[in-house]
């Protein structure tokens, strides 16, 4: 009975220390149907501070099976984020904006990229204000009132926003307020 009670009490502790982690998602995962795909705003609060601040080293952009990926890198800890569609109506060409903000954040900014791929189509790293970096994404295909669903994610050193593709989706997400 005692080993019923041990095992018991370690599956809890292994449950409830994973329970907050974001695992990297591996590069083939196509699947956008998943509870972690959402238009709603997301937030983080990282480990940089005002004293330790996290260094942003790079900006990239990759397509994917099934969606796009943008990859913020950093050195030193971790920075806050907040991640939200901006807006409620998508432009005549059916494109929309995905709005990036790291917080306790220094680097190299106001670089712009035309990666051109199937989702995201323009980037904007506007210049840091203070410790906060804003990154603006053009998001294609999302439909007049609709968004794409978004995921975000943390893997060491690096921050990834992966925006679905249009033709994955099994159902049409609605936009909501930010």
């Amino acid at each position: 009975m005692a080993y019923f009670a041990a095992a018991a009490a370690l599956t809890l502790v292994l449950l409830v220390g994973c329970a907050g982690r974001l695992d990297p998602v591996e590069p083939g995962d196509g699947d956008v149907s998943g509870p972690e795909w959402q238009v709603t705003p997301r937030r983080g609060v990282g480990a940089a501070d005002t004293t330790h601040l996290a260094r942003l080293t790079s900006v990239t952009v990759e397509d994917h099976d099934g969606f796009d990926r943008l990859t913020a890198t950093y050195a030193g800890q971790r920075p806050g984020y907040f991640v939200a569609n901006s807006g409620s109506e998508a432009d005549e060409d059916s494109r929309t904006t995905l709005r990036i903000v790291l917080d306790h954040v220094t680097g190299h900014t106001g670089r712009e990229l035309g990666p051109d791929l199937k989702t995201i189509q323009e980037v904007h790293q506007h210049p840091a204000v203070g410790q906060v970096i804003e990154t603006t994404v053009r998001v294609a295909g999302a439909g007049p009132g609709m968004a794409l669903p978004f995921r975000v994610g943390l893997s060491t050193g690096g921050f990834y926003v992966d925006v679905a593709h249009a033709d994955r989706l099994t159902v049409p997400v609605r936009q909501t307020e930010s």
